[in-house]
């Protein structure tokens, strides 16, 4: 994990209030150590309520939040670090004449950090966290009681954005792709404000969720049966196939199904974040794509083959010597094709 830049601002609003902005006037050292364990702790957090999107559109010459990310990737002048903390002032002033007048909105604290969680992937994020109160205990004069301390409630976001930086600087107008997504905890304090501010626009991307989640499934191992031993490829691709039918004309919810397949809500979604495939949360699948878990099927010179998914690369290979040979491994067929030939 990489910190390049972090701030924290406060916008403090409760319900029915006015709201207060408290604005740092420096930046975080981005390499201590607890600035670099709250921002991997938070990075972590994105793996519930995901959706993807594009910033919406806008004409003239209004300010918002994309019109100041841009000035700070693509500006000269001043240096990096004082872009980012103007950029955060700005629009954090953009987010307080927005929430002062929504009774119902509840602010918190708001991290804005530019970070690179590993060598390939390059976000700009901005987490919104409130706080809780706990308990803790204390020892005074030999009676230990308890009192109350307050802090961050990073386990449980309460909303959040993640850019991915080097995607918005290279996608065309043309391209169906999304370059940010975000955490959108259904609550009615939240009243969409948070999402207005950033310009996000959800985009509906079935399919392709549907293309990776099948990749997915592909390539991560197959739950424990109840011998112990790993569950069948061709067995587990059909367990996970049916269990996305149950969810019917609905979206499918990604934390559900993992639940279903691995007992392990995060599962699919941790496996997603760790090899940067995206996925979002719940979306339509695609039946079409879907079938893929169940069969493939290729042809060429008028021969036709129709086989298991799991069946290729072990069963079914393509001699890397040469590439127009293909290898079956498979008795069965061979005696058949010897009844075919021999009759």
């Amino acid at each position: 994990m990489k910190v390049n830049r972090m701030i924290i601002h406060n916008l403090k609003k409760e319900q029915q209030e006015k709201a207060e902005l408290i604005i740092s006037d420096k930046a975080l050292n981005p390499k201590d150590k607890k600035v670099i364990s709250i921002i991997e702790e938070l990075n972590s957090r994105y793996r519930a309520n995901v959706n993807q999107g594009v910033f919406a559109k806008y004409t003239g010459d209004m300010d918002t939040f994309q019109k100041e990310f841009n000035i700070y990737l693509k500006s000269k002048k001043p240096t990096f670090d004082e872009r980012f903390i103007i950029m955060a002032e700005k629009t954090i002033n953009m987010l307080y004449g927005r929430i002062d007048s929504i009774q119902a909105a509840k602010g918190g604290y708001i991290v804005y950090v530019d970070y690179e969680p590993t060598a390939n992937k390059h976000y700009f994020s901005i987490f919104l966290i409130r706080d809780v109160t706990g308990k803790v205990f204390e020892l005074n004069k030999n009676t230990i009681t308890i009192e109350e301390v307050i802090h961050a409630d990073t386990a449980n976001l309460a909303m959040a954005c993640r850019i991915n930086i080097e995607k918005y600087k290279n996608i065309n107008d043309s391209e169906e792709d999304s370059y940010l997504n975000f955490i959108s905890v259904k609550q009615p304090e939240t009243s969409g404000y948070f999402l207005d501010w950033i310009g996000a626009e959800r985009k509906k991307r079935n399919k392709e969720n549907s293309k990776n989640l099948v990749t997915i499934i592909t390539e991560i191992d197959p739950p424990l049966g109840e011998d112990g031993k790993p569950v069948d490829r061709n067995t587990f691709y059909r367990q996970v196939y049916d269990a996305v039918k149950t969810f019917g004309t609905n979206d499918i919810n990604v934390n559900s199904l993992s639940t279903i397949i691995f007992s392990d809500e995060s599962k699919i979604m941790e496996y997603a974040e760790e090899h940067d495939i995206e996925l979002a949360t719940e979306f339509y699948a695609d039946n079409n794509v879907l079938k893929r878990l169940l069969s493939h099927s290729a042809e060429g010179d008028n021969i036709r083959l129709r086989y298991p998914p799991a069946y290729f690369k072990d069963k079914i290979k393509i001699d890397e010597t040469s590439p127009d040979t293909i290898i079956i491994k498979s008795k069965a067929l061979a005696a058949s094709i010897l009844r075919e030939e021999n009759k």
